[in-house]
């Protein structure tokens, strides 16, 4: 089995969703940031009511894109 940069055993298994966001700061300029959040699914549940508690503080209502199906690893 593989280790990790600490010695620790990688084990490749799990359920998560996948959110990610986009960012061009300026168009056309060759930069673009993108951003993206693993939540495991047996935690999907605390993960969401943090986001959205989060998301409300800051008055934020836009787009937050998610692959819909859990990516298996």
């Amino acid at each position: 089995m593989q280790t990790d940069f600490f010695g620790e055993k990688i084990r490749r298994e799990g359920e998560f969703l996948i959110y990610h966001d986009e960012s061009e700061p300026q168009a056309n300029k060759g930069w673009l940031l993108i951003g993206l959040l693993f939540v495991n699914l047996k935690k999907y549940s605390n993960v969401l009511d943090v986001l959205s508690y989060h998301l409300k503080q800051e008055n934020y209502f836009g787009e937050i894109h998610s692959d819909q199906q859990p990516t298996l690893f």
